[in-house]
């Protein structure tokens, strides 16, 4: 609601003062006289909506034969506007169709009117307001009248055609001048056809006041007695005072009477916030449509980075599991202890530099449980009161290769991690100390 135009409008329709049947009808935004049954009708409506359709009528409507439908611009115009409502289009877009359909209703209707032979034919005629995205626009032909009360002026929507027919009558143009002139405003001075005439698109203001009339008002009040009238914020009021004044000075035709406000206008969108040009206005559907394809778009790429980080994340712990597995032959543990709890921690020199520290009666210097062996030969390391030896694993050492190393088998490394306590054969340490027992 808060997105969306308020109008209130009223509108009277009258017999007038001599005739016996009101062919006046009009259109109040879906409503309209069904039957003319009754003398006087008035209706009020206040409303919010995106769009309104409103007009009144004179003698547009026609009865070809009991079986035929009947042929009426206010019916067209219900069609019109629930097509519109459905539609998704711009308002030059829906009132160049409008133009098309009240004209070619008028058209048909003055055909028919001259086949028939009727004294009326070219005497119809409507003024029809449309109202979408806080603009306006307004067609008329015949007698029927539309102005705009802005800023404490009272503007004529349409070409004042009696002008023509004052200048003929007073003799300063010819008939054909008129026919002319007449033809070029819109309007006729006999039963000719007469083109509807359309206004510009224009933009609307909060408190625009809009007045709707057939001829059966403005052939009895002048117009500076209508601005007097319209000096009122109720167009119940308005389109009453109106009525009563052409009946009281003697209005005999038929009189509709129908007044437009415009309350409140929709709210427009800021260029930066829409990204549209300087000037233009959007409605918010178009801005919430907008935003909602740049956030889709959005959610897209957020989601793309995402998926693409998950795989390059899976690459990584991939590979390192691949290089964690290439280094297991090198995996820590704590290091061994000796059977007198105390744990070796002797400095491992490379194969190369490292020295024999044997005694001259063969045992090992600093040691008393048995020798260190520098993996430097290989095979037994002679007589049975040297077993056990202790060993310092070097880089590049396994189980398989010191046992190869001692006891000149590969396949003996299970005596090494029995002594050991080793539960795979893979897991030791640069700088252990095992314990090499007797074969």
């Amino acid at each position: 609601m808060d997105n969306q135009m308020k109008i209130s409008a009223s509108v009277v329709s009258h017999l007038g003062m001599v005739k016996k049947e009101n062919k006046d009808n009009f259109y109040i935004n879906g409503r309209y006289i069904f039957e003319h049954d009754t003398d006087n009708v008035q209706v009020s409506i206040e409303t919010n909506a995106s769009s309104f359709l409103f007009a009144v009528c004179d003698n547009m409507e026609r009865q070809t034969d009991e079986r035929s439908m009947p042929i009426s611009l206010t019916k067209e115009l219900r069609i019109f506007h629930e097509r519109e409502k459905a539609s998704q289009k711009d308002i030059y877009y829906q009132f160049d169709k409008l133009y098309e359909s009240m004209d070619e209703t008028s058209n048909l209707i003055h055909s028919l009117d001259i086949v028939n032979g009727r004294q009326d034919a070219g005497k119809s005629g409507a003024a029809v307001l449309y109202i979408s995205d806080n603009k306006a626009a307004v067609i008329d032909s015949g007698g029927c009248r539309a102005y705009l009360l802005r800023d404490g002026k009272l503007k004529s929507l349409t070409v004042d055609y009696k002008k023509t027919e004052r200048l003929l009558r007073m003799g300063i143009i010819t008939h054909e001048q008129a026919q002319v002139l007449a033809s070029r405003l819109g309007s006729s001075t006999d039963n000719r056809q007469v083109e509807s005439r359309k206004t510009d698109v224009f933009e609307l203001r909060e408190g625009d006041l809009f007045l709707l009339c057939t001829n059966g008002l403005t052939d009895y009040v002048d117009e500076d007695r209508i601005y007097e009238l319209l000096d009122s914020d109720e167009t119940d009021m308005i389109s009453n005072l109106l009525l009563k004044e052409a009946l009281k000075t003697g209005g005999e035709d038929n009189i509709t009477v129908m007044t437009v406000k415009v309350d409140s206008l929709r709210k427009k969108i800021k260029e930066q916030d829409a990204g549209y040009l300087k000037g233009k206005t959007i409605n918010i559907t178009q801005v919430i449509n907008a935003r909602s394809q740049i956030f889709q778009k959005l959610l897209t790429v957020v989601t793309s980075i995402i998926i693409i980080a998950g795989l390059l994340f899976g690459a990584y712990k991939l590979w390192g599991l691949i290089a964690d597995s290439k280094g297991s032959d090198t995996t820590t543990y704590n290091p061994v202890t000796r059977d007198n709890n105390t744990t070796v921690e002797n400095e491992v020199t490379d194969q190369d530099d490292e020295e024999d520290n044997l005694t001259e009666n063969g045992e090992e210097s600093g040691t008393e449980g048995g020798q260190v062996a520098d993996g430097t030969g290989s095979g037994s390391t002679g007589s049975d009161n040297q077993w056990p030896v202790e060993y310092k694993v070097k880089r590049g050492d396994n189980l398989y290769s010191i046992s190869n190393r001692f006891y000149n088998d590969p396949n003996k490394y299970t005596l090494i991690m029995e002594a050991n306590g080793l539960s795979n054969p893979n897991l030791i340490y640069e700088g252990q100390v095992l314990v090499i027992p007797k074969p």
